[in-house]
């Protein structure tokens, strides 16, 4: 069985930290921006292949973010509405 390199298991330990961060991110611009630049800073800790490896798994938990959110965007979207007569006269 190969194991992985010490590197390889590094880009793994860095996307579970960004998961574990902004698990419970509610799609503010602010946390996108802070997301993006937390990814830009651990990618620059890798080159060549371990960089390729770190780029698809954090780019996997980015898509997968944005999928969440716009999911939790639209069950809020779709949520029944209550109105009232006041002011209705």
């Amino acid at each position: 069985m190969t194991k992985l390199t010490e590197t390889e298991r590094d880009a793994w330990k860095d996307a579970y930290k960004l998961h574990e961060k902004y698990h419970d991110m509610t799609g503010e611009e602010y946390e996108w921006t802070a997301l993006i630049r937390d990814i830009q800073a651990a990618l620059a800790r890798y080159d060549g292949r371990d960089k390729r490896l770190a780029s698809a798994i954090m780019m996997s938990l980015f898509d997968w973010l944005d999928a969440e959110i716009k999911m939790m965007r639209t069950a809020k979207s779709e949520e029944p509405v209550q109105t009232t007569m006041e002011g209705v006269i």
